[in-house]
């Protein structure tokens, strides 16, 4: 009898000490001191915790360490799995604002299936909604390997191993074991200026590694091997800014955008320019080569704010330049859908967990690639497409 009456007392203090509203729309920024310190206590006394726990409002408010004092008392999965991405997103709490509280909370509860976690953060969040995260379960792995600046990077397969790529402002490549993180072999040495640009992919029978320099050159690089596949190729009259490889019709190609506002293609294999160059009206400053339905197609990213759709194969505009950016545009991408996707996403920081996403935009991001521990694919309402 007493201990149901000191349970009831404990629902109506959490009750009491709780703003009204749903998870994820209270105003927590009411909640006094004692809340932020001994709600937590009292909701686990009454079995509420859980339920708090999935409240992104509740988190961010809340003291960390009475909240963590109470995580033998969460009883369901999803409380569970609340707590630990909440624990997972401490590093700096108390420095962060509370918009980067909440994007690593969002990205963390996907990264542990917290999935009503995850659902108040993104109706806290509203604009930048974390999709999807995943984690090998070890923490944050930084490379070092040079003292210049990382301009490029690329993840790909190399033989029977999963290499990382990365282009340097010292005028090297260096190639890094993606499971073990060591440096494999030498820096490839050969271009006369920073290296702005990497991919990985396959000419022939051989995987590659292609780098773009402010040389004005492109360069084919074995990827198994690190020996140059061939010369230079030599064409463009600025500096090259992106590269890509993919398919076109029945051959492997090579797609370069430069700062002399063109794109190029090669032919992988036999190094040869393969059609004339595409025209922009600025500086190209990101390609990409996919399929769009049943036609092979290279997508280019321009200064002078449009996104350029081509055929692969004959080098022919595939519709109107996509226009409708106010600034330019510095990455694209093809991917699987009802089509062709193309987008330029403005992020405003990356964390030590990877990347993710806030309700601000404030910054232009010049090229997304997967981070091998964590990844939060987010979507937000003003990606254009026209």
């Amino acid at each position: 009898m007493l201990t149901a009456q000191v349970q009831a007392a404990h629902q109506q203090i959490t009750s009491a000490l709780t703003p009204p509203g749903e998870p994820g729309e209270r105003d927590w920024d009411t909640a006094g001191p004692y809340a932020r310190h001994h709600l937590a206590a009292h909701a686990a006394a009454c079995g509420e915790l859980d339920t708090l726990a999935s409240d992104s409002g509740f988190l961010l408010t809340a003291d960390p360490g009475a909240v963590l004092a109470q995580r033998a008392n969460l009883r369901t999965p999803d409380g569970k799995r609340a707590l630990a991405a909440f624990d997972l997103s401490l590093h700096d709490w108390d420095a962060a604002t509370p918009t980067a509280r909440l994007d690593r909370l969002a990205a963390n509860a996907a990264r542990v299936h917290a999935a009503a976690l995850a659902a108040t953060c993104a109706i806290a969040g509203d604009e930048w909604p974390v999709r999807w995260a995943a984690s090998t379960g070890h923490g944050h792995r930084r490379l070092h390997g040079s003292k210049g600046s990382v301009a490029a990077v690329a993840v790909g397969r190399a033989g029977n191993r999963d290499i990382i790529v990365s282009g340097f402002h010292d005028k090297t490549v260096r190639i890094w074991d993606a499971v073990t993180g060591d440096l494999i072999g030498a820096p490839l040495a050969g271009h006369d200026g920073p290296v702005n640009a990497v991919a990985i992919g396959r000419a022939g029978d051989r995987d590659i590694i292609v780098s773009g320099s402010a040389d004005h050159t492109v360069r084919v690089w074995d990827a198994v091997t690190g020996d140059p596949a061939g010369a230079p190729l030599a064409g463009h009259h600025g500096a090259v800014m992106a590269v890509a490889i993919g398919r076109a019709g029945d051959r492997d190609v090579i797609v370069s955008g430069s700062m002399d506002k063109t794109v190029r293609v090669w032919d992988a294999v036999t190094s040869d320019p393969a059609g004339a160059p595409l025209a922009h009206d600025d500086c190209v400053n990101a390609v990409a080569i996919g399929r769009a339905g049943d036609q092979d197609i290279i997508v280019s990213g321009s200064g002078d704010r449009t996104v350029g759709v081509w055929d692969a194969v004959t080098g022919a505009p595939a519709s109107a330049p996509l226009a409708g950016h106010d600034e330019p545009v510095n990455a694209v991408a093809v991917g699987p859908g009802r089509g062709p996707r193309y987008c330029r996403l403005r992020l405003p920081r990356l964390h030590r967990f990877g990347a993710t996403a806030s309700s601000e935009p404030s910054g232009a991001v010049n090229a997304v690639m997967l981070n091998c521990h964590l990844s939060a694919i987010a979507s937000h309402r003003h990606l254009r497409r026209r």
